[in-house]
């Protein structure tokens, strides 16, 4: 299930699913972000981007959020799941809306920028002109503005 979820939830997307059938696969999202297994967790960040476009409208009735897994994920003990987030990040950048709070995402950016991995850092160097093109929205802008 872990393998083929977010292309379970992409192609369910068009049905717009009843809130209790996105809640099931937004708990399971949240319990494979948190799992032991890094084999789970790599596969909740390889499925972070599709869960992000899809379901992030709804992630407050789960109680879970979406730029703090971003966040988390990119502190993780695997590398190869901290490259995965550098791989996707700058999608994550491009989706938020211009007003809402990216301080939890260019976190994110940090820790993967900072990495010791030469594989996260052509991750994250791939896609770099989006991400800083998105890094400073305006809602950043008015919590620095003087």
């Amino acid at each position: 299930m872990a393998e083929n979820l977010g292309l379970i939830v992409h192609n369910l997307s068009t049905f717009n699913l009843h809130l209790k059938h996105r809640e099931e696969f937004l708990n399971f999202f949240k319990m494979m972000v948190s799992h032991k297994d890094p084999k789970m967790r790599r596969h909740a960040a390889y499925n972070l981007p599709c869960f992000y476009k899809l379901l992030k409208e709804y992630q407050d009735e789960v109680d879970l959020d979406f730029n703090e897994v971003y966040l988390k994920l990119s502190k993780d003990e695997d590398p190869e799941i901290v490259r995965i987030v550098a791989s996707s990040l700058h999608e994550a950048f491009f989706l938020m809306p211009d007003d809402e709070d990216s301080q939890k995402l260019r976190d994110a950016f940090k820790q993967v920028i900072e990495a010791n991995n030469k594989e996260t850092i052509i991750a994250v160097s791939e896609n770099l002109d989006v991400s800083l093109l998105h890094y400073c929205n305006s809602h950043a802008v008015k919590m620095y503005a003087p």
